[in-house]
């Protein structure tokens, strides 16, 4: 006698078979960057280009916050170790930002 699709029989030991949830149920796997939704529309009033230039305005944003993150670890650098702190503390602020920057596709070239 012939099974109805509902009534399989499965081997045992086997996990039933995940069943498409759809895109409702799943959490956004890629970073939004500096335009999230909502946020894109008011950028596209108050930025006055699209398409490329937007795209370098961005960049060039997210260079300046890799370069006041430098900033940022050269003072904390000189106040811990003096000058030798503060090169080391520009060049980890500079490149942990400029690393997050470009994996959380903030900066993308």
């Amino acid at each position: 006698m012939a099974r109805n699709f509902h009534q399989r029989r499965r081997r045992p030991g086997r996990r039933p078979p995940a069943h498409f949830q759809g895109q409702a149920h799943k959490p956004s796997a890629r970073p939004q960057g500096f335009t999230p939704p909502g946020w894109k529309q008011f950028a596209n009033v108050v930025l006055p280009f699209q398409g490329r230039d937007k795209r370098l305005f961005f960049n060039d944003l997210g260079d300046w916050v890799a370069l006041a993150a430098g900033v940022v670890g050269a003072l904390l650098g000189w106040t811990i170790l003096g000058p030798i702190g503060a090169i080391a503390g520009l060049c980890a602020g500079v490149m942990l930002c400029g690393r997050a920057m470009e994996d959380g596709r903030y900066v993308r070239r």
